[in-house]
């Protein structure tokens, strides 16, 4: 289920278009940006 999901169901081919990969992405990317914060962190 996502946040934003109402009452009505959305269409599978327009979540497809405009979600794409991102979950598999968020996961690859994800240790990247933790890295990039504490670099960030360490900067301040």
């Amino acid at each position: 289920m996502t946040l934003w999901k109402k009452d009505k169901a959305a269409l599978d081919s327009i979540a497809r278009f405009t979600i794409g990969k991102d979950a598999e992405m968020d996961q690859y990317l994800a240790k990247y940006d933790v890295l990039g914060s504490l670099a960030h962190i360490t900067g301040l």
